[in-house]
This record gives structure tokens, C-alpha cells and sequence, in this order.
């Protein structure tokens, strides 16, 4: 399994000049390696919206890449914009999902249903076309 921490180093290794949006527990870990500060959009104070910023940023910058940083939790939130996000189909939009099975942020509750549920299959079946 991969950590929080080598993935967040892996994607900055690769990012270039891609706008970054993150959330909760990932956007920490962001925060902690990123040089691009001008580029980074950090979503607090609205759990599960950062699918729904990259969303409108993609569409709005199409030469840009944007990578949107979630998590698990927050993502349960707002499952509604994987459906919206396939629909529009953007190709500058990436979008990962960090599973830690906890809201970490409020003091480390179990999110609903931890552990039974298939982010991957739930994104498949609103649209996305394939796990990057």
C-alpha cells in the first residue's frame, strides 16, 4: 500500500506547472513539499467541494492541467460531482482520491462504511473512463 506521504511526493515530482487542489488530510501533506504556492488552491472549510473547484477550473483553463488532491471521506461527500465530472469529460483534470477510511481532520472518526466501499468502481460506474 502506498502512504500518504510517497504519493503527495510522487505527484509533486511530476507536476510541473499543473494547479494544484486540495483537501483536508491530503492538502496537508501538499503543503509540506509544495515550491508553487501561486499555484496551489487549498479547499478548507468546504469538505467534498475540491472534485467540484476542479472541476470548474479545468473547464475554465483547459490548457492547464489541474490535479485534484481529496479524500476518501470528502469525496463521500460530494459523490454527485464524479457523475458531473465524467459528463464534462475534461482532459486537464486529474483526480485522486486518498483513502485513509477517517475524517483525520475532525479527530479521527471512521467515515461510513469504511473498508466496504470501491472508490475506483464508483467512478467507473458514474463515467470515468479508466484509474490513472
Amino acid at each position: 500500500m502506498i502512504l500518504i506521504n510517497e504519493a503527495i511526493e510522487a505527484i509533486h515530482r511530476h507536476r510541473g506547472d499543473a494547479l494544484i487542489v486540495g483537501t483536508m488530510t491530503p492538502n496537508r501533506y501538499w503543503e509540506q513539499v509544495s515550491e508553487k504556492l501561486e499555484l496551489d488552491l487549498p479547499i478548507f472549510g468546504a469538505m467534498g467541494k475540491a472534485s467540484s473547484v476542479g472541476l470548474g477550473l479545468a473547464m475554465a483553463q483547459p490548457d492547464r492541467k489541474v490535479l485534484v488532491l481529496d479524500g476518501d471521506g470528502g469525496l463521500l461527500m460530494n459523490l454527485g460531482s464524479l457523475v458531473t465530472i465524467a459528463g464534462q469529460g475534461p482532459e486537464n483534470l486529474v483526480h485522486f482520491a486518498f483513502v485513509d477510511g477517517v475524517y483525520a481532520t475532525t479527530g479521527g472518526q471512521p467515515i461510513p462504511g469504511a473498508g466496504t466501499f470501491d472508490l475506483e468502481s464508483i467512478a467507473r460506474g458514474a463515467g470515468f473512463p479508466r484509474k490513472l
